[in-house]
């Protein structure tokens, strides 16, 4: 797949250097293979190190095995698997990075459109209401790598989806939104971030709700 030309709906959480989709990310968790901390992040070229925020009831788990057994039961039926995660402590407040694999090419381009909305009505529920702690997450759809084999660590993603926990609380049911519901989510408020590639861009369906919004 050729490298992707972004499309920005809103501007960037202002400090987000180890959301999912960064060019030169640094250690931002272990892959499903590992089961290692996911948590301690250094950024690139010797910048600062960000760590998890202290061990809480209201927050999720800081290693990749306790993030999987939360978070892969919710996205099953989807057809993704989780590859990576991190929970990390920002200025604005503990953010969780979630970065899945889809388990079959069936769908294209277009499945991963399919999917943005109905991976938020999944994880809606074991978000914010079950880690009143959280301040915001995202999650990128990370490319199939020829034969299953994961062998570029940080891949370019597909989509990459960043909400605070007021856009996820302003849509009342997410089981029934839209992909025009999810734009105006995104462009409510000054963190909202949705980037998808230029092969989604040029679909019908993304076009359309681009007009519509």
């Amino acid at each position: 797949m050729s490298r992707s030309r972004w499309l920005l709906v809103a501007p960037a959480l202002a400090l987000l250097p180890m959301a999912c989709g960064d060019d030169e990310p640094g250690t931002a968790g272990t892959d499903s293979s590992g089961g290692g901390s996911a948590t301690t992040v250094s950024a690139p070229s010797g910048g600062p190190i960000y760590t998890p925020p202290e061990p809480s009831d209201d927050l999720p788990p800081d290693t990749f095995n306790g993030l999987y057994s939360v978070f892969q039961p919710a996205l099953d039926d989807l057809g993704v698997e989780l590859a990576r995660a991190a929970l990390n402590d920002f200025d604005d407040g503990p953010h969780l990075a979630l970065y899945v694999v889809p388990t079959s090419t069936e769908g294209g381009a277009q499945g991963y459109l399919d999917r943005l909305v109905p991976l938020v009505a999944a994880l809606e529920p074991v978000l914010f209401d079950r880690f009143p702690g959280l301040d915001s997450f995202d999650i990128c759809q990370e490319p199939i790598q020829p034969g299953g084999v994961r062998t570029e660590e940080f891949p370019e993603p597909v989509t990459l989806l960043l909400l605070d926990r007021e856009q996820v609380d302003s849509v009342p049911d997410w089981g029934s939104a839209t992909l025009v519901d999810l734009i105006h989510v995104v462009q409510s408020g000054p963190d909202g971030e949705l980037q998808i590639s230029d092969e989604l861009e040029a679909l019908p369906d993304w076009q359309a709700a681009e007009q519509e919004a």
